[in-house]
């Protein structure tokens, strides 16, 4: 049975991992418009990479039981969104990445459970918006002008407003 204290070491040595390889790729992207985006009618500029990008790592294969080498590429021209730690926002945790068909996934080792994504926008209003999903916040963002959170999933989010009001 794993300790807590174990569970946290492992959390805390994917978030390095994640975070590292998040930084790579961040390091090549640069600033347009993404079609996935530009399907929803967004044409704000937004992080997408230049060339692909292959992480080596193990998953546990679920028939078998068994811990398997792959390869997880993200893509050249995939959005790129960085993910922060909701108890430091300064700190990327880890990234997800969507293709211009929509497809979405997360930089292998990255943990949605704390991670937020911070669209900045006026402070001086009194008020900010917590949303599910990159594309809602950037839609929200575009019709108040206001500084936007984005949580990666509706689980918690609730939660995640509470701390952040807080802070």
């Amino acid at each position: 049975q794993i300790t807590t204290l174990e569970q946290d070491q492992k959390l805390l040595a994917r978030k390095k991992v994640s975070s590292a390889h998040t930084d790579n790729i961040l390091s090549d992207c640069i600033m347009r418009p993404h079609p996935y985006l530009q399907n929803k009618s967004i044409n704000q500029p937004v992080l997408v990479n230049t060339k692909n990008y292959k992480i080596d790592c193990e998953k546990l294969n679920y028939l078998t039981g068994k811990i398997e080498s792959k390869k997880q590429i993200v893509y050249a021209n995939a959005l790129i969104i960085p993910i922060y730690d909701i108890n430091n926002h300064k700190q990327i945790i880890g990234a997800q990445f969507i293709n211009e068909n929509g497809k979405r996934a997360y930089i292998v080792g990255t943990t949605t459970s704390n991670g937020i994504h911070i669209i900045q926008g006026n402070d001086q209003l009194p008020y900010i918006g917590v949303v599910e999903g990159y594309a809602t916040g950037l839609s929200v963002f575009m019709a108040t002008g206001a500084t936007i959170i984005v949580a990666f999933d509706a689980n918690g989010i609730e939660g995640k407003a509470e701390r952040i009001k807080t802070s």
